[in-house]
């Protein structure tokens, strides 16, 4: 999925009531009256920039599935490709698969909140890169017999309707060299077809491969480009062993639109090797241009002139933190988390808060300089000396600073918005923080708890040459 539409925007009429119309329990409310739309825009911008890269060229796929002739025609989801292909899904995957066949019990879940329906359901969340390594497109009879054929495998599922004509097809693509699987393929690789992709811990004692990474490829102008994406809530130091080799790997983060080169990695002339650390569901790019070589680590170094980083923490700092909807100021706070505050116009607060501080820097004015939110719910949009320096909405949580602070006392601004979950549990409640609190709709999730609020920890700045 390259290439995504915001649909549909819900037209609110009322300027005094927010979150005001919504569709109910469907979809994100991306529209004016959703508490963070006003800092969207690097979420935008994130998106755009991994839709740019992601249409170029052609997609890198292996395997080519005939979805048959039989009417309605369509594509299949990776559970129905299990029986025909055990051998690289593997056993855990199969049993697995008898399991939720099974149905023992007919047990059920809830999901979303208020929706009820059989757990046997395939979740797509559970079958990420579930061919370790290969990927496939369905292609119906049309595709197959008038499209280019640039595949290296061709599966036919048993019990598909396959007619004369496809049968010949078929076997001049046998001819031409294509592996044709039309009975269950048990070995792990398709033999001189090796994965595209293959993820290691990075310290190689566990022997199994690493779950729970995303990845695409395309190839387009001599480029290879790999989007990876860590689908796990923890920090993941990988190892991954690319089907491509002949240049100098690139990493280009779509959130800060920086590339940079990859330090740790080796090509063997045929695979590169990289190395690279993961945050909790971060995403990036590898490029490798064919036409470059591949560099030592010890010309990487000299030639991207990367310093290891020092820290300078702000540990003492207290802060004012005006909250923008309700009007509430608190004076030289140390920091915490609003929904455990006592106060339910706090507790329960939806929306802008800014923290303002006076930060003493002693630093040099050539340095590089970042700040650093570990702990921020849920967007984070800092300014220095009323300098704007940008918005921070998803992990590492870093904003670049450079050429904003001065020698001596520097005023140092987040405003932080988090989502409209709590004050709409404080609206259920009677406990509404503020005024025109409104929606047409019934607010579902589970529990009655709240979420964390607001800047939970201090930052810290990082400085680099």
């Amino acid at each position: 999925m390259n290439r995504l539409f915001f649909h549909v925007n819900t037209h609110n009429p009322w300027l005094d009531r927010k979150p005001g119309m919504t569709l109910d329990g469907i979809g994100l409310f991306f529209q004016r009256d959703q508490t963070w739309f006003a800092e969207a825009k690097p979420f935008v911008d994130y998106i755009t920039r991994c839709q740019t890269l992601l249409q170029k060229g052609r997609h890198v796929v292996d395997i080519a599935v005939y979805t048959g002739e039989d009417i309605p025609s369509r594509a299949l989801t990776p559970d129905r490709l299990v029986p025909m292909l055990p051998g690289l899904f593997g056993a855990k995957r199969v049993l697995s698969e008898r399991r939720r066949l099974a149905n023992v019990g007919q047990p059920m879940e809830e999901s979303p909140a208020g929706v009820r329906h059989s757990a046997g359901i395939i979740d797509l969340k559970d079958w990420i890169n579930a061919l370790h390594g290969y990927q496939y497109d369905s292609m119906n009879k049309d595709a197959l017999m008038n499209q280019p054929f640039n595949y290296k495998v061709l599966v036919i599922p048993e019990g598909a309707m396959v007619s004369k004509e496809v049968k010949t097809k078929i076997e001049q693509l046998r001819r031409k060299g294509v592996l044709i699987v039309d009975k269950p393929w048990r070995e792990k690789t398709f033999r001189d077809i090796e994965p595209d992709v293959t993820f290691w811990p990075e310290t190689i004692d566990d022997k199994e491969p690493l779950e729970g990474i995303a990845y695409t490829h395309r190839k387009a102008d001599g480029k290879d480009i790999y989007f990876f994406s860590n689908q796990n809530d923890r920090f993941v130091n990988m190892s991954a062993t690319l089907r491509a080799a002949g240049s100098r790997p690139m990493r280009y983060d779509p959130i800060s639109d920086m590339t940079m080169p990859v330090i740790s990695c080796h090509s063997d002339g045929k695979h590169t090797t990289i190395n690279e650390s993961m945050l909790p569901y971060q995403s990036f790019f590898i490029i490798l241009d064919e036409k470059g070589e591949m560099s030592t680590i010890s010309d990487l170094l000299s030639s991207s002139g990367i310093h290891i980083p020092g820290r300078a923490y702000m540990e003492d700092q207290l802060w004012d933190i005006h909250f923008r909807e309700s009007g509430i100021t608190l004076k030289k706070q140390r920091l915490f988390d609003w929904s455990q505050h006592e106060d339910d116009r706090i507790r329960y607060f939806s929306g802008h808060a800014r923290y303002t501080t006076i930060l003493e820097w002693k630093g040099k004015p050539d340095e590089k300089v970042s700040i650093q939110l570990p702990n921020v719910h849920d967007i984070a949009h800092v300014w220095v000396n009323g300098i704007d320096c940008g918005i921070a909405w998803t992990a590492p949580y870093t904003v670049d600073i450079s050429g904003t602070l001065k020698k001596g006392k520097n005023t140092i601004e987040i405003e932080v918005v988090n989502t409209w979950h709590n004050a709409l549990r404080g609206m259920d409640q009677g406990k509404a923080p503020y005024d025109g609190i409104w929606t047409n709709a019934k607010y579902r999730t589970k529990g009655d708890g709240l979420l964390p609020a607001g800047l939970l920890e201090q930052p810290y700045l990082i400085t680099s040459k």
